[in-house]
């Protein structure tokens, strides 16, 4: 430490500390002469419990002293850069992660679009083949229609006085438990005399 006197007396003065201990570190002045001047001293205060004091003349046994409180010193401060490097390291560690979510996030949100379009592309072709079906099966019901219509006139020709003729015309569709359609046709027929008897 180090320690500067100013004397504010008209009489001479000095600062000492222990200066009449061999044992103890001695530390004193020189004498300050006139009022103003000052003078410095430096020493390590390694040692509580002392006194300084004026060492010219009585001075000391008449008052001129006073206690050297020396407090325990302080351990140095924990070196911290350890601590602030694994936070630093911590920190990037979470920023890393957070970047990691965000690129996760963009890949679910591209796969479930991607799903919404493949859904939506399905979906379009079942109502495209069920309106393709559909029409299919209208197609063969009219070819039923006029088949059986053809049928029923060439009947009417061949039979003018009451011979055999085709009384009745039956096609009959129907879906297997594979998904085909299978198709039946089935005819009556009666015989028809002149008197109208049937046979």
């Amino acid at each position: 430490m180090r320690i500067t006197i100013v004397n504010n007396d008209t009489i001479n003065h000095n600062w000492g500390v222990d200066v009449l201990s061999p044992a103890a570190f001695n530390v004193r002045t020189p004498t300050i002469r006139g009022v103003g001047n000052t003078t410095s001293v430096e020493f390590v205060a390694g040692i509580p419990g002392v006194k300084y004091y004026c060492n010219v003349g009585r001075h000391r046994q008449l008052g001129l002293e006073g206690n050297l409180v020396v407090n325990a010193i302080a351990p140095p401060p924990p070196d911290v850069s350890s601590r602030v490097k694994t936070f630093e390291d911590q920190v990037n560690t979470l920023l890393s992660l957070a970047n990691q979510v965000r690129d996760l996030d963009g890949q679910v949100k591209s796969i479930s679009s991607s799903v919404t379009n493949q859904v939506k592309g399905l979906d379009d072709q079942i109502k495209s083949l069920s309106s393709s079906v559909a029409n299919q099966i209208k197609g063969v019901d009219d070819q039923v229609k006029s088949v059986s219509s053809s049928v029923r006139n060439l009947a009417s020709a061949s039979d003018p006085g009451g011979s055999e003729s085709i009384a009745g015309f039956c096609f009959r569709s129907k879906r297997s438990t594979d998904g085909s359609i299978r198709h039946s046709c089935t005819i009556g027929h009666n015989r028809v005399g002149n008197s109208g008897n049937s046979g």
